[in-house]
């Protein structure tokens, strides 16, 4: 792999990185932790949120996997789970600049059937989620993070599976 289709990928690893552990400090003080468990109102940390587990969602499904079987407190989980993230968003971005570069077609189609079921298993998570309900006591943001996790890797998927390789102008 040459220098210049590894850095691409690489600094955009490292933005997303930095932008889980800023959103995490941010989380940190402004007790985001608790809230996470116990409940409360929408507001731009949750749509931030969403929307980088969205971006990275491979990387926050490693993350979460990861944390899991240690039953951690709280800001234990909080700070663990957000740590390994940033972690594991940069090799996904290699990864990710890997399979671009692959061209099989059973690997495409291997792809698509990730991003339908990806798909399939986001709405059963809004279904979930909605379902459930939001108030002040309960919250559903974990519900709702699973489904943008959900449709992020299906996004991904999808995007991944019907790349065109430019410099050629043929299906990868």
């Amino acid at each position: 792999m040459g220098s210049e289709t590894m850095t691409r990928p690489l600094v955009i690893g490292l933005a997303n990185a930095i932008a889980i552990l800023v959103l995490a400090a941010w989380g940190v003080a402004s007790d985001q932790w608790y809230f996470e468990a116990q409940g409360s109102s929408l507001d731009a940390y949750q749509v931030l949120t969403f929307c980088l587990v969205a971006v990275t969602a491979p990387a926050f499904l490693i993350s979460m996997l990861a944390v899991l079987p240690f039953h951690l407190g709280l800001l234990q989980h909080y700070i663990f789970l957000r740590v390994f993230w940033a972690i594991a968003t940069v090799p996904i971005w290699l990864v990710y600049e890997r399979v671009l570069r692959s061209s099989g077609r059973t690997y495409r189609i291997l792809l698509l059937s990730l991003a339908v079921l990806s798909l399939y298993a986001a709405i059963w998570a809004a279904k979930l989620t909605w379902a459930e309900g939001h108030d002040d006591v309960h919250s559903s943001w974990s519900g709702l993070t699973l489904v943008s996790m959900f449709l992020g890797i299906a996004f991904f998927a999808a995007r991944l599976a019907l790349h065109r390789k430019c410099s050629t102008g043929k299906a990868a």
